[in-house]
């Protein structure tokens, strides 16, 4: 949600590919309804991915050297033990977020955490006041707290900001 996972995630493609001879297999959780077979950054970058997870994906069947997968929160608790298994004889980077709209661990991403060798946390900035850890969802100019709120859109902001109830202004303005 604009913190820069996924330009991460095809900047490692890219160098892993120009500098290495390993092989990349690049995976997203098929949750994912942006696109169907690529990831997207807002850069714009695409990538085209290998396959998707779901809650029947093999990931040991996968004969990569390395694996990226994107948007690893949309990921089963379950799959994310058998990508841990896989771990161990396979390198493997996964990127999404951690929490939703509401401060709330996304349950892939909670597994992930306490599984993980390294968990590397990519920031943004919440202007003016310090790193960003958390989205709230912005419906109407007014804060969000639903699920089900089609059309919100997401602002990338700092705790502070976070727990303010009313947005004191919009992103445009």
């Amino acid at each position: 949600m604009g913190s820069g996972k996924s330009f991460k995630l095809v900047g490692m493609y890219y160098s892993l590919k120009m500098n290495t001879k390993v092989t990349v297999g690049v995976f997203k959780s098929e949750v994912d309804i942006r696109t169907n077979t690529t990831i997207s950054t807002r850069a714009p970058l695409t990538l085209e991915i290998n396959g998707t997870i779901t809650d029947t994906s093999d990931i040991s069947r996968e004969n990569y050297d390395i694996l990226l997968i994107d948007e690893v929160q949309f990921i089963s608790p379950k799959q994310i033990e058998n990508i841990r298994l896989h771990a161990q004889t396979h390198d493997v980077y996964c990127f999404g977020l951690l929490t939703d709209h509401t401060a709330v661990l996304f349950p892939g991403s909670k597994r992930l955490v306490e599984l993980a060798d390294n968990v590397i946390q990519i920031n943004d900035f919440c202007i003016p006041c310090s790193i960003c850890t958390h989205y709230r969802a912005i419906l109407h100019k007014k804060r969000s707290f639903s699920e089900s709120d089609v059309g919100a859109e997401y602002d990338h902001v700092c705790w502070k900001c976070f727990c303010e109830k009313d947005l004191i202004k919009n992103k445009n303005g």
